[in-house]
């Protein structure tokens, strides 16, 4: 049931325990509005549009039909939201002074809401939290609150607190959740990895030179052509530091990946047409990671493991 059919209080759907509500609003009303070049229409005709785009996205999101670029295309003609325009995030890097702890950002997650440390890993393992390793739930749980996971992110709480933390700390902090989730192709040059882009970031989101990935959790082998999950952030006197990786237990097809972030990224864009692939992956890098988790559980399920 969808939250604009007034239902109180939400129910988790048990087709999909991790997919989070959509929010209870003007479906992004007001946003195509504050384009000067969109085209007025009336809110009972756009709100119709915009229903029939969410409920489409609702059912690829949730795996109960394929994703069909034409039939998507058509429903984000009908609600104004930009199909593909090939934007890319051009903004300069934020660097920090030190590589923050994934810890400490766990940590600063569970003191905003101790809850967290429940559906913070779910939301970014779905159905391998279970069975995860205490530091890959700390990565999953690092992921989901370096985005916009609720409200008021804890992150963003933390940052604004009365007592400030300390500048550096923060500097750290924010570098961290300025910083895109990325899928990486890692491949060893000698004690360090190489990490390839698989999903389109701007060329200088991108390391020239390998990184150390002796930190990596996740569920699968760190090995030649393996599939991380991470945010490269970038640290003074460093360079780049992978942060958070996660190594993925199969390797999903690349096209499959770039699907799931265009489904992200239409969804994004119902409520905020300027978004880019880049927005996406830092503020929903933790619904990415399930959806490329949940792929990966698929095909065990369906070779019987």
């Amino acid at each position: 049931m969808r939250v604009d059919e007034g239902a109180w209080p939400l129910l988790d759907d048990p087709r999909d325990p991790w997919f989070e509500t959509w929010p209870d609003d003007d479906l992004g009303y007001a946003d195509l509005h504050s384009l000067s070049s969109a085209r007025p229409v009336p809110e009972a005709e756009y709100r119709e549009a915009a229903l029939a785009l969410q409920t489409l996205l609702t059912e690829v999101l949730r795996g109960e039909r394929a994703l069909d670029p034409e039939a998507l295309r058509a429903a984000c003609r009908r609600a104004q939201v930009a199909f593909q325009d090939g934007r890319v995030d051009t903004r300069p890097l934020v660097v920090g002074p030190y590589r923050i702890p994934e810890q400490h950002v766990a940590r600063i997650a569970l003191d905003a809401d101790p809850a967290a440390g429940l559906f913070g890993p779910d939301a970014a393992l779905g159905p391998f939290e279970v069975i995860s390793d205490r530091l890959t739930s700390v990565y999953a749980l690092a992921h989901w609150a370096t985005g916009k996971p609720t409200e008021h992110p804890p992150l963003q709480v933390w940052r604004r607190a009365r007592l400030a933390p300390p500048r550096r700390d923060r500097e750290a902090v924010t570098a961290a959740v300025r910083a895109p989730l990325g899928l990486w192709r890692v491949y060893a040059e000698g004690a360090q990895w190489r990490m390839q882009d698989l999903l389109g970031l701007s060329e200088h989101r991108r390391p020239a030179l390998p990184l150390p990935l002796d930190h990596a959790a996740g569920l699968g082998q760190l090995r030649d052509g393996a599939m991380v999950l991470a945010r490269l952030v970038p640290v003074k006197d460093v360079g780049f530091c992978a942060w958070a990786p996660l190594v993925l237990p199969a390797d999903p097809p690349v096209e499959a990946a770039r699907a799931w972030l265009h489904v992200l990224l239409t969804a994004h864009r119902l409520r905020n047409r300027r978004a880019t692939p880049a927005d996406v992956l830092r503020e929903h890098a933790a619904d990415f990671c399930r959806l490329a988790h949940h792929w990966c559980w698929a095909q065990g399920q369906e070779l019987g493991r």
